[in-house]
Parts: C-alpha cells; sequence; structure tokens
C-alpha cells in the first residue's frame, strides 16, 4: 500500500513560516540590540576604551551645544497684557 501524502500550497507556507519566523525574529532581536534607542543610530561599543571615549564625547558635545544655546538664544520680550476694561464697567448696571 502506497502513502501519497501531499499538503494543500498553503500548508506548505505555513509551514515554512513556522520554521523560519524564529529565525528571523533572533536576527531582528540582534540588530535591535546595536540600535540606540535614544538616538536611533548604531550603539557605540562601550567595553573597549576608545568606544567609551566617543560616547563621552559625544554626550559632552551635546552638553556644551545645550548650554551654549541656552546661554546666547535670543531672550523672547516680556509681553504686556492688553488694556481691558474692569468687569464692572462692561456691563450696564441698574438699580
Amino acid at each position: 500500500m502506497k502513502h501519497d501524502f501531499h499538503f494543500p500550497p498553503t500548508m506548505n507556507w505555513l509551514l515554512v513560516f513556522l520554521g523560519v519566523w524564529p529565525i528571523a525574529f533572533g536576527v531582528l532581536l540582534a540588530f535591535a540590540a546595536r540600535i540606540d534607542p535614544r538616538s536611533g543610530q548604531w550603539a557605540a561599543r562601550t567595553d573597549t576604551p576608545a568606544g567609551w571615549a566617543r560616547q563621552c564625547a559625544a554626550y559632552c558635545l551635546q552638553r556644551t551645544t545645550i548650554e551654549r544655546f541656552l546661554t546666547f538664544a535670543p531672550k523672547m520680550p516680556a509681553t504686556v497684557p492688553p488694556e481691558v476694561a474692569p468687569l464692572s464697567t462692561s456691563f450696564d448696571t441698574t438699580s
């Protein structure tokens, strides 16, 4: 007795998907681990002295830029509230 068992094409694709998705998910996680979530760029390696120095230099440059902006940015002049009549004179009162 010959058993000729065939999966339908949809079932074949399902089996391929179930076999491949754990590998693809692992590759995605390995890639995502190398991205810095704050900047969206490749994360600097901090396990080497050069990587630590790059990360420190980038942080120092960012802090310096922010401090200079806050120091030298043009200041907004104080706003003067518009002249508005007092509430008691804006209505006709009858006694």
